[in-house]
């Protein structure tokens, strides 16, 4: 599943590297926000289906696009997505400051997650103690 990621990642880069515009046509470009919400989404989507629960229940050929559901959240093609990942690829500046963003939300999800519910934060602490003992 994260193949259908990197696949178009890899998709991507090889449209940059063959098309001679400097400029994309904004019709076929997310604007910034909603890339950025994408992305976000886009990996909690990974965080999820890699856990063992999800990953054990359905097969590595399964073809379920577990990005479908994203994009028609967001109002996005497939194509979309793929040129704006052209155009960040060849602005390395810009994408940085993309993900700067993304980390920044993903965090601030974690953040709202932990104060809102114990059971994550008794997980969370569990692990610093993990971490704690092995440095030991």
């Amino acid at each position: 599943m994260r193949n259908i990621f990197f696949t178009s990642l890899i998709f991507s880069l090889c449209l940059a590297s063959c098309h001679n515009s400097s400029r994309m046509d904004k019709d076929y470009v997310i604007p910034r926000d909603k890339f950025v919400d994408v992305l976000v989404e886009m990996h909690i989507m990974d965080a999820v289906t890699n856990a063992p629960e999800y990953y054990r229940k359905f097969g590595k050929n399964d073809s379920v696009n577990i990005y479908a559901g994203i994009f028609r959240k967001y109002d996005v093609t497939q194509a979309q997505f793929d040129s704006t990942m052209v155009m960040y690829t060849r602005q390395p500046d810009k994408y940085l400051k993309v993900y700067d963003d993304v980390i920044l939300k993903l965090n601030l999800k974690r953040d709202k997650m932990l104060d809102n519910e114990p059971s994550f934060q008794k997980e969370d602490n569990k692990k610093e103690k993990e971490k704690d003992r092995s440095k030991s």
